[in-house]
């Protein structure tokens, strides 16, 4: 979810944890279970660094197949 998160620019477990509520990316991603934000917020503490280099995996990978660039 953190990926999905950093791709729209949340960086907020508190955001992640209401998107989850309604959001329906979010909701299939959970499968509807309701997100604790303090789990979210300890998991990307723990992870922070591995979290880091996957999501620069994912937009090497992204960029690579022409499906994104990284101009606003």
């Amino acid at each position: 979810m953190w990926i999905l998160g950093r791709r729209g620019e949340v960086n907020s477990a508190r955001e992640v944890s209401r998107r989850c509520e309604y959001h329906p990316v979010y909701q299939w991603l959970t499968g509807l279970r309701k997100v604790n934000y303090h789990s979210l917020s300890s998991f990307r503490v723990g992870y922070g660094g591995p979290l880091n280099e996957l999501f620069a995996q994912v937009l090497a990978v992204l960029m690579s197949e022409g499906l994104i660039t990284l101009e606003r």
